[in-house]
Parts: structure tokens; C-alpha cells; sequence
């Protein structure tokens, strides 16, 4: 029998609590989720900047070789853009400024996109200069669908940013995030490799010279 307290049904309210609950639990799952993309991307952005600030005369070289910018400004942007990386890196690490962090990272992921798609366009195949010259990587369309799937989640860190954790589910996550990294450049480097190995493999073997 259904018990009736305030004029209201006591499994009515339990219905309700129930529900409240399993909504509270889908929202923490999406604010974690949150949380370990703006760690992946505050990684992402790090990892990116150091080699370039470590080798500056390669990195400046493949800022002219997308052959976008004046001559004038290729030093300017080669000098400062891995500066505003490793600060938007750590800036979305610590949390501090999330909501402009995340929106100049997706300006830049966008911005980078557009850059590699105008090359890709006239048919060239440059260095991304992505890593700086110590890990170079030819520009393709999978590199921009990925860099564009970065934007989209810079976006939603901007549009809606996480919340504060528990230290041990943020600790958790950001061990994710961390390990994540690694495993990204790994599969990217295994997809080239292949790539190459499969070019090699389809190119004539040369006549022996007599």
C-alpha cells in the first residue's frame, strides 16, 4: 500500500530521490569527464611547447614554411607562440583562468587547423613543426580532424568548466590524463611508421647497375 504523507505519495518521493540521484550521478560523471580533458589538453599544450622553446631556430623554420605570415612576423610568432602554450598548459593544469585558458587554446587549435588545411590544399607536405624538430610529423587531414577534436573540447572546457574534486579523483584523472599523453604520441608514431614502411614497400626496387 502506498503510504501518503503532505498529500504527497512517500514512493512518489522516492521515485523522485531516485531520479535526483541518478541525475547527480550522470552530471558527476560528466564533470569528471571535464576535468580529465582539460588535464589531456593542459598536457598536450606542455609537452608541445618545450621542445620548441628548447630548439627555437627549428621551430622558427617551420612557421615560415607554412608560408602564411610576412616575413617580418615569422620570428615574432616562432618566439612567443610556445610561450602562450606553456602558459595555457599550465594555466589549465593548476585551473587557474580555465575559461580563457580553454578559449585561447581552441583559438589556436583552430588556427593551426586552418593553417595545416590551407597547406594540405595547395598539395605541399611540410613539418607540422607540432613537436618542434626533434619529432618531426608531415601535416595531413588526420592531424587536423584530431587537432579539430582538440578545439571541440576546448570549447566545452570554456563553454563549461569543471568544477572543484575530491584530491583523490583529481589525482586520479590527472594520472589518466598524464599516461594518456604518452600512449597519443605513441599510436601516432606506430600509424606513421606504418605509413611509411607501406610507401617503401610499394616503391620499384631500382635496376642493379652494371
Amino acid at each position: 500500500m502506498t503510504s501518503v504523507v503532505g498529500g504527497r505519495t512517500f514512493c512518489g518521493r522516492l521515485d523522485r530521490d531516485k531520479l535526483s540521484l541518478r541525475q547527480e550521478g550522470a552530471c558527476g560523471v560528466v564533470e569528471l569527464s571535464l576535468l580529465g580533458i582539460r588535464f589531456l589538453l593542459a598536457f598536450v599544450f606542455i609537452t608541445a611547447s618545450l621542445p620548441k622553446l628548447a630548439a627555437p631556430d627549428d621551430f622558427r623554420r617551420a612557421v615560415r614554411n607554412y608560408q602564411l605570415l610576412p616575413f617580418s612576423l615569422v620570428r615574432p610568432v616562432a618566439s612567443w607562440l610556445p610561450r602562450l602554450e606553456l602558459a595555457v598548459g599550465v594555466a589549465l593544469l593548476s585551473g587557474f583562468a580555465t575559461r580563457v585558458a580553454a578559449s585561447v587554446a581552441a583559438s589556436a587549435l583552430f588556427g593551426f587547423c586552418a593553417a595545416v588545411s590551407v597547406n594540405l590544399r595547395r598539395g605541399r607536405t611540410i613539418d607540422c613543426g607540432c613537436f618542434g624538430g626533434s619529432a618531426p610529423r608531415q601535416i595531413t587531414w588526420h592531424l587536423v580532424a584530431t587537432d579539430v577534436a582538440l578545439g571541440a573540447c576546448s570549447v566545452a572546457i570554456a563553454v563549461s568548466p569543471p568544477q572543484g574534486w575530491a584530491a583523490s579523483d583529481a589525482i586520479a584523472v590527472l594520472i589518466a590524463a598524464a599516461v594518456a599523453v604518452p600512449i597519443r604520441q605513441l599510436i601516432t608514431e606506430a600509424l606513421r611508421l606504418r605509413r611509411a614502411l607501406t610507401v617503401l614497400q610499394n616503391t620499384p626496387a631500382e635496376a642493379p647497375h652494371r
